[in-house]
């Protein structure tokens, strides 16, 4: 395992850090929606309807706030660069979730 590559990041280029930082940004931002209502966001309460109603979760509110901290942190994570493998494997978790419960 000394030579994969999948492990390491190339310090000389530039677009490892525009994906990160724009992946950062946008889940910062939907976390902050819900949790906070920010950017027209609609709170945890409002997040915990949509659970419910829509993608039938329950408990919605305890969903609501997991989603919306892994959301809110895991972009705050990544645009730091801090454990950045950790918080990406959390919002690819997230988004599976998502993707599951949106398809049916």
């Amino acid at each position: 395992m000394k030579n994969c590559k999948c492990m390491k990041t190339d310090s000389h280029q530039w677009a490892p850090l525009v994906l990160r930082l724009a992946l950062a940004i946008i889940f910062f931002a939907h976390g902050g929606q819900k949790l906070f209502g920010w950017f027209r966001g609609y709170g945890i309460h409002g997040t915990a309807v949509f659970f419910a109603q829509t993608m039938h979760m329950h408990p919605a509110t305890f969903w609501a706030v997991l989603v919306g901290c892994g959301e809110f942190f895991g972009g705050v994570l990544m645009f730091f660069g801090f454990l950045t493998r950790l918080a990406a494997l959390d919002l690819c978790i997230i988004m599976l979730v998502a993707l599951k419960a949106m398809s049916g």
